[in-house]
């Protein structure tokens, strides 16, 4: 579920486009919501997963290739378990991005986990970059948003 939450990205039609800004993009908002973001995702009947994401970064490299870095917490609770202290978690995703017209496809490298993840599509504008994707967990399909700003500043 987790894996399939942070990483991934699909390829959409569009005319080519100029390289994108290479550099790191810093995540302002989760599902709307200023970071730090909260999601709560109902699982299979009876649990849910609580998400609070601390901190995204991409960084684009000008050769095709792409770094993505989360410290988020997690928790899988019954429905109504109340979250409790947790430790923080970190993970690395490293993968080959495309650019069309204004989409970016991210193509994440294998994890060497046994499912594949799937690229993820977003889009690149004048505010920087927004990620859309899915994850499902249990039957339960959860749309979820992630929008970058662009800084020169960071790593």
């Amino acid at each position: 579920m987790l894996y399939a939450l942070f990483a991934g990205f699909m390829l959409a039609v569009a005319p080519p486009s100029s390289a994108p800004k290479v550099g790191s993009y810093v995540a302002t908002k989760f599902n709307d919501a200023p970071l730090p973001g909260v999601a709560t995702l109902q699982a299979t009947e009876g649990f849910r997963h609580w998400v609070k994401l601390e901190q995204a970064v991409v960084r684009l490299q000008q050769n095709g290739k792409f770094t993505a870095s989360f410290r988020y917490y997690h928790q899988h609770l019954r429905t109504r378990e109340k979250v409790g202290r947790s430790q923080i978690l970190s993970r690395t995703y490293t993968g080959r991005y495309v650019v069309r017209g204004n989409t970016i496809t991210f193509v994440p490298e294998n994890t060497g986990s046994k499912q594949r993840l799937a690229p993820f599509p977003g889009t690149m504008d004048d505010t920087g970059m927004h990620v859309r994707y899915s994850v499902t967990d249990g039957g339960i399909r959860h749309n979820l948003k992630l929008d970058l700003r662009y800084d020169a500043t960071y790593w």
